[in-house]
């Protein structure tokens, strides 16, 4: 919740006025697994805790760069397995427990619902405990996220890998072009490049004329890997 230059800029909070967009106010009493506590701390801000094999680390759950991209060339036997999240941990309203700054501390919820599913499924309200959570506004903001994360995020895809899935850490995009499913191969093996005139030699299975380049947003992505011996 800042400017270009650092300073405090804010987002909207229940009274019309501005607050950091995330804020953490809690206090631990007892005597707790210590990445248990990090993993709590770290969900306010929508982000995980993982150990990396060296050092303790975090990712937070924004708009990220695609990380590594899978096809049916590199993953074992070509194959990738989708399932349908399963209808019973659908919902269609969050309900975020606080405790209000502005009333002694007092525990309140804040109701976040969907009201076109609601007519659809019926009111199924899933409870969210906002840790560390002292603000209405903070509540209703996490239970839009959590509303909308269970709306968007309806299928699993599950695959292996060789040893490129080593590069990537948990919270990372990947993409996904399988073309038993999308019925188009959009990749292929580099075979040779040149460098006057500059080029690259690709496997003669994609249309090379669809392929777009110059562009921040698409266009062709190469991914090389090295195995360390």
């Amino acid at each position: 919740a800042v400017d270009s230059e650092g300073n405090f800029d804010g987002v909207p909070d229940s009274q019309i006025g501005l607050e950091p967009r995330f804020s953490c106010n809690l206090k631990i009493s007892e005597n707790k697994n210590a990445f248990e506590v990090l993993s709590n701390i770290a969900s306010v801000f929508r982000g995980i805790s993982f150990w990396d094999g060296a050092s303790l680390s975090f990712s937070m759950d924004k708009e990220k760069d695609v990380a590594a991209i899978f096809n049916n060339h590199n993953v074992y036997d070509g194959l990738f397995n989708y399932a349908d999240v399963a209808s019973t941990a659908r919902f269609t309203r969050v309900e975020v427990f606080y405790a209000d700054a502005k009333n002694d501390y007092i525990q309140k919820s804040e109701y976040v619902e969907d009201e076109e599913r609601i007519r659809k499924y019926g009111i199924i309200t899933k409870a969210n405990n906002g840790i560390g959570c002292t603000s209405k506004s903070q509540a209703r903001r996490l239970g839009k996220y959590v509303l909308l994360s269970n709306k968007l995020e309806t299928e699993i895809c599950q695959f292996q890998c060789g040893n490129e899935a080593m590069l990537l850490e948990p919270g990372d995009v990947i993409r996904v072009d399988d073309d038993l499913k999308h019925f188009e191969i959009s990749y292929a093996k580099i075979l040779g490049v040149t460098r006057i005139p500059s080029g690259v030699y690709i496997e003669d299975i994609i249309n090379t004329g669809s392929i777009k380049t110059g562009s921040s947003e698409g266009g062709l992505h190469t991914y090389n890997f090295k195995q360390q011996q």
